[in-house]
């Protein structure tokens, strides 16, 4: 399998960010193409080949994704407020992509139950790959490290980074991770702060 261009790669993840930071406003394919410097027919490919999904899927599952969060953190706001917060033009047209997406309307969508699923598909996955040792659950305020979180305001920074699709396919993580520190190395800049994000 060829390896796409890193400039390629470069201009897709400028698009990505593009629709990250727009997302709850309607976007068109003309108007992400142009971050990325391709027309939209030649981005559209480029994108599908990349990413796994065209721009169009991508672009739901993230609204979709985000609506979920919303329903889960922000219980007070109605389903009208977290559509139209997450670029829905309607709280139908949201009902309707979140039904075929999930397979349940918001309504009756079981926040707890689809917690549990996921837990449940991410244990076994840990399970079936990092056998020994075993993931245990722990109390919930249990914290046997002695680890302290911390919320601190950090001036704004340019920073290089690498976008990894699939973080949970053996090696996916270690091989961005590698990436970056050859880049990195070849500028001088290995010895810099290194951040993580999930």
């Amino acid at each position: 399998m060829r390896t796409a261009p890193t400039d390629y790669v470069t201009r897709i993840n400028r698009a990505i960010d593009s629709i990250v930071r727009d997302l709850a406003q309607p976007l068109s394919l003309r108007g992400v193409s142009e971050a990325s410097g391709f027309s939209p027919f030649h981005f559209h490919r480029v994108f599908k080949a990349l990413v796994g999904e065209t721009p169009n899927q991508f672009v739901m599952r993230l609204r979709l994704e985000r609506a979920l969060h919303l329903m889960s953190h922000a219980p007070k706001w109605s389903l009208t407020d977290v559509a139209l917060h997450c670029g829905f033009a309607s709280s139908s047209d949201f009902s309707r992509s979140f039904k075929q997406h999930f397979g349940q309307a918001p309504r009756r969508f079981d926040l707890d139950a689809f917690r549990d699923t996921r837990r449940a598909d991410f244990d076994r996955l840990l399970g079936a790959q990092y056998v020994p040792p075993q993931v245990q659950m722990l109390d919930n305020n249990a914290n046997p490290d002695g680890f302290e979180a911390r919320v601190r305001d950090l001036p704004a920074r340019t920073v290089a980074y690498v976008r990894v699709f699939d973080p949970y396919r053996e090696g996916a993580a270690e091989a961005a991770f590698r990436h970056l520190l050859a880049w990195a190395e070849q500028r001088g800049l290995a010895d810099r702060q290194w951040l993580g994000y999930m």
